[in-house]
């Protein structure tokens, strides 16, 4: 954005700050419990509150105001080289017994935005927040932000001017000695619902790897936090589906997409991941099929194969498979449906990592992508073909739905499993 006096860059930053997101604390395991609501935990209470603005910091764009007692956003506007925004605000713990801060998620800034800006949430007296860290029972801690230009930075300079920034905090119930109190593995069962974030923020789209050079939209990991048990493995691991698809759509096109969209999608999936809890990814319908294929003669051989894929065989060739089928029935038999929307609420069509080699007759013979529809119906069509005995290319978009496998032995903390109250994991 460029200043209507000066025609210097400058930066406009959305920040939120979100406390609270899965915090709970002990209810004693010898009290007899409600038959019908056997959870043992309850959300800590704590409280963001008294924000006061530092000496000399820009006022925000608009008035910043704290929500359900745990979240404050605000967007600010960095006009000039000495802007800075800088505002305190107090962390109360209005629980009887002292928690600890589990864990802490922090967009951060990418290493092109750290080069002009920099941004710091401590401590009032500037020390590092970090997990582990006490909040007793009854007190507070004052926490600082920060948001400005480097010294040194030139706003004749074009880089990034309107760009997003959070920071979540997640408290446990915890001893004298800040030691997190541990529970016992949750029982899940097919179909259930979790409530997990994965760890990254925004995923760019290499269009090296899909054939469609037109700019695509960014991939927005965060936003799909529910998720249904479709597979409790021997191992004891569990297999989690998204519950929704993502909002943004990714293209691929031509034989460029037709060889790398299996192992692209895949690669996008891992971005789904969460260290903490999870140890695999995928794209629905992966099931260890040549991710890229390098051997590309089939695709300028007239007629590579007179049948449509039925079998794996020609699999590494681009001949298709049905590998994907493993996946399909896990989803089917635990949800009874495949259909998924987006976060609108709106039926979507989503990618599943198969590939399928139509063959129609001599002159017209088609490599296809499958996906499911927006009835939830498997199908297929083509990025690639040869029609009346000429080759074309075509591009296609649909929509991510991730399959994470959750490590063994973890605990829920929160919630019954169901929609209403997910299953919030320790």
């Amino acid at each position: 954005m460029k200043s209507e006096k000066n025609n210097k860059t400058r930066v406009i930053i959305l920040f939120i700050l979100l406390v609270i997101v899965i915090g709970y604390s002990y209810i004693n395991t010898k009290h007899k419990l409600n038959q019908k609501d056997n959870s043992l935990y309850k959300k800590v209470s704590i409280k963001l509150e008294n924000i006061k603005m530092e000496k000399g910091s820009i006022e925000p764009l608009k008035d910043i105001e704290i929500k359900n007692n745990d979240e404050v956003d605000f967007y600010i506007d960095l006009k000039n080289k000495n802007d800075y925004y800088s505002f305190t605000i107090d962390v109360v713990n209005n629980e009887p017994k002292n928690i600890m801060l589990s864990h802490l998620y922090n967009t951060s800034l990418t290493k092109e935005q750290e080069k002009y800006i920099e941004y710091n949430i401590t401590y009032n007296d500037k020390t590092e927040i970090k997990p582990g860290d006490l909040l007793k029972a009854g007190k507070k801690e004052t926490y600082r932000v920060m948001v400005k230009y480097k010294d040194n930075v030139d706003l004749n300079k074009h880089f990034d001017t309107n760009f997003s920034l959070s920071f979540s905090l997640d408290f446990v119930k915890a001893d004298s000695t800040a030691t997190e109190i541990k529970h016992k593995p949750f029982k899940v069962k097919l179909g259930d619902y979790i409530n997990m974030v994965p760890d990254t923020t925004t995923i760019p789209i290499d269009t090296s790897k899909t054939g469609y050079t037109n700019e695509q939209d960014v991939i927005n990991p965060k936003e799909l936090t529910l998720w249904r048990v479709i597979k409790i493995n021997s191992d004891n691991t569990i297999d989690i589906v998204s519950e929704n698809v993502s909002t943004a759509e990714v293209y691929f096109e031509g034989q460029t997409g037709y060889l790398n969209y299996v192992g692209y999608l895949n690669s996008l999936a891992k971005n789904y991941e969460n260290n903490k809890y999870t140890i695999a990814s995928r794209i629905v319908g992966f099931n260890n099929q040549t991710k890229y294929i390098t051997n590309t003669s089939m695709f300028t051989t007239k007629v590579p194969w007179r049948y449509s894929t039925t079998t794996n065989d020609n699999e590494s060739l681009g001949g298709g498979d049905i590998l994907h089928i493993s996946d399909i029935n896990l989803i089917n038999e635990a949800l009874n449906t495949l259909k998924c929307n987006n976060l609108n609420q709106e039926a979507a069509t989503y990618w599943i990592a198969s590939r399928y080699y139509y063959y129609r007759n001599t002159n017209n013979y088609y490599w296809n992508y499958r996906y499911i529809d927006t009835n939830g119906r498997e199908d297929f069509d083509n990025l690639y073909y040869v029609r009346n005995a000429k080759f074309q290319s075509r591009a296609a978009k649909a929509s991510l739905r991730p399959i994470l496998t959750l490590k063994s032995g973890i605990s829920g903390i929160l919630g019954n499993g169901t929609k209403e109250d997910p299953y919030i994991l320790n």
